[in-house]
């Protein structure tokens, strides 16, 4: 397996800890008990400074772990954070989309987004998404200028990539991205996992024709594919 993806246009800023996602990734552990899995291979797909993959090693202490990140400088940090892992392996970007490896997991957190701050300063955004009159018609300014910034072609793109080395009956996790799974060319290969509550994401939301989704009813993050 050969396909190269662009790497995403880097985000100056980036900003991880140790168990970030403090409800999901033990729910992840709960999931592959309840599905009677054995996750043997997880790739922490945007693994930054290597933080996540610390924290899935230590919720699947059998598992190996791949970390990469399309920050050469993340990579060098990843690899002194998880040194005394033998069990994660820090894969630079570029060599990740040759290698052959397929996962029983693969987590995206918080990787493929453009943020709502890059089109509107973070105060007048905030404003705008507190009035009811202006919130609409913010989120559909944001959503035209994102088909310029990070189409759907190009999440639909790097998703497929991700979904070519995911085994079947594995777990995507796609968490604050810009876009659904679901409605990708391969969306029907894979049934959203959803747990009760409201959602926690703080990305906007569209669907793949840039219409708004109603972010306080979305709660897909957790995908299963089909065997």
């Amino acid at each position: 397996m050969t396909d190269t993806m662009p790497p995403r246009r880097l985000i100056k800023k980036t900003y991880t800890e140790r168990n970030r996602y403090g409800w999901l990734f033990p729910a992840l552990r709960s999931l592959e008990c309840a599905f009677d899995m054995r996750f043997r291979r997880i790739l922490s797909y945007g693994c930054s400074s290597g933080l996540e993959c610390l924290t899935l090693r230590d919720l699947f202490p059998d598992a190996i772990v791949v970390g990469t990140d399309a920050n050469p400088e993340m990579i060098e940090e990843a690899r002194k954070t998880c040194d005394e892992d033998t069990n994660i392996l820090i894969t630079p970007y570029d060599e990740f989309w040759s290698i052959t490896d397929h996962f029983d997991m693969i987590c995206c957190m918080s990787v493929l987004f453009e943020i709502q701050t890059q089109y509107i300063p973070k105060p007048e955004w905030v404003s705008r998404m507190a009035s009811s009159e202006h919130r609409l018609s913010t989120l559909q300014g944001f959503g035209a200028w994102l088909e310029t910034k990070f189409p759907f072609s190009e999440f639909e793109s790097i998703v497929s990539g991700l979904d070519k080395r995911l085994n079947g009956g594995g777990l995507m996790v796609l968490m604050n991205a810009n876009y659904r799974l679901l409605e990708t060319s391969f969306g029907q290969n894979y049934q959203a996992i959803l747990f009760p509550g409201t959602n926690i994401e703080t990305m906007p939301k569209f669907h793949r024709d840039y219409g708004v989704i109603d972010q306080a009813e979305y709660t897909e993050i957790v995908f299963r594919k089909h065997s």
